[in-house]
């Protein structure tokens, strides 16, 4: 990505409008970009997320070895572009866990 370019007018206009008066401006346009980003992607509370079994206790915890691994998605409250993703690897019996940033969430990246 490269600079972005504008007047002296422009810059001495952004140097004086509040943080508050920016997301004034702008609510309706995030509002937009947010419900367009999320399509693809469950929701908070979503049936989709209702169905994905979680198993709680079903491990056998008297041996080393059995693993878990997640993919957690840091993109704040939208998904879109490529952003920082934590391969999180817990090994259950020791509770050993190791978290590898990756960016994007590619096969080859994840891989």
């Amino acid at each position: 990505m490269g600079e972005i370019h504008c007047s002296d007018e422009t810059v001495q206009k952004l140097k004086e409008i509040s943080p508050s008066t920016i997301d004034r401006k702008l609510r309706r346009e995030k509002e937009v970009k947010h419900r367009e980003n999320r399509k693809g992607h469950p929701k908070p509370g979503s049936l989709l997320k209702q169905r994905i079994a979680i198993r709680l206790t079903d491990w056998d915890t008297s041996e080393v070895g059995n693993v878990e691994v997640d993919l957690v998605e840091h993109c704040g409250s939208s998904p879109a572009g490529e952003f920082l993703n934590t391969v999180s690897t817990t090994e259950i019996y020791s509770g050993w866990w190791s978290g590898l940033p990756i960016m994007g969430k590619s096969q080859d990246a994840t891989f």
